[in-house]
């Protein structure tokens, strides 16, 4: 199964991160993407993984 879901809600992706910490046999760690696009002059996305998501969450920056 496959979800994809678009979001810029902080509480929805500190959700997706408290689960992936709970029980990590669950979701694993590339199993959990978030695609943060950038628009500057040169256009770019970059993939984060559960891992480094749950740390962004955990030191309280902003992933979206």
């Amino acid at each position: 199964m496959q979800i994809i879901a678009t979001t810029h809600s902080r509480d929805t992706i500190s959700a997706l991160s408290e689960v992936y910490e709970e029980d990590k046999s669950l979701l694993g760690e590339d199993e959990i993407r978030l695609f943060q696009i950038y628009k500057t002059e040169k256009n770019f996305a970059e993939s984060l993984d559960a891992k480094t998501i749950s740390g962004l969450i955990k030191n309280n920056y902003e992933p979206r």
